[in-house]
């Protein structure tokens, strides 16, 4: 069983302090919410009550009260002489509800079904209908389709001509760059979550610009992250709001 240090545990409620109520209830939350994201794994060993207390600057009876609360509603688990766990099966019911609740409430569907010329729209990453370019493209599919159709393999990194196309693009741009280096995805939703599944942890800050594109948001939700939005003005964004706030990140990412 891993056993997670007070000094990790205390970062992880930051901001427990901020919330509602009693300490011990404020405390229990902040533990509970923790689990919820992900932040605290299922199985994972906490700090002692007394250890806790000390780091916390609180009573050792409001840290015993805040962890017997937990095991009363199934959070936490202890034995005496093992110390206190989170609990493997309530853990996994919670973040499974949690990530059903994401995909339920999210509104990016109903947002995609929205035909409002006067809009400006963020829920998709498309240009307006471009009619006059279906002929063209058809008859260039035309003389590639003979080829593609001799081939059997996968391309799990795209089709290779599409690559070197936009590798050569970004070259005649001035940055250098092979197909190698070329991932195709089937659009930007894809790309963006892929990029929250290889670098976005549970409880991880996020800096967004406001606003932004609606579908990254609801693949940031749905990786637990923690969106800290800033303000764009009407032509530009805030070099100095950015820095400000990337500062206050120990570890974080920008979209």
């Amino acid at each position: 069983m891993v056993s997670m240090k007070v000094e990790r545990f205390v970062e992880v409620l930051a901001t427990w302090p901020t919330r509602p109520g009693a300490l011990h209830v404020k405390l229990s939350e902040a533990i509970a919410e923790a689990i919820t994201q992900g932040t605290l794994l299922p199985g994972v060993r906490l700090p002692a009550e007394r250890k806790l207390a000390g780091a916390l600057s609180l009573s050792r009876t409001t840290v015993v009260t805040a962890y017997r609360r937990l095991r009363e509603t199934g959070w936490l688990e202890s034995r005496p002489g093992s110390g206190t766990w989170v609990s493997r099966v309530h853990a996994m019911r919670a973040r499974s509800d949690a990530h059903s609740s994401v995909v339920l409430k999210g509104t990016l569907l109903n947002l995609l079904q929205v035909n409002d010329p006067s809009l400006i729209d963020l829920a998709m990453a498309t240009p307006e209908p471009l009619a006059e370019m279906v002929e063209a493209a058809m008859e260039r599919a035309r003389e590639e389709i003979g080829e593609l159709m001799r081939q059997r393999n996968y391309m799990p990194f795209g089709l290779h001509s599409l690559r070197r196309a936009v590798a050569d693009f970004y070259t005649s741009s001035g940055t250098r760059t092979v197909p190698e280096q070329i991932l195709i995805t089937t659009g930007a939703q894809q790309a963006i979550s892929l990029i929250a599944t290889l670098l976005v942890n549970r409880g991880d800050p996020v800096v967004v610009e406001s606003p932004t594109y609606f579908g990254a948001l609801e693949v940031l939700r749905f990786a637990g992250a923690r969106i800290s939005p800033v303000a764009m003005t009407r032509s530009t964004w805030r070099p100095r709001c950015w820095r400000g706030r990337l500062l206050r990140c120990v570890r974080g990412w920008c979209i």
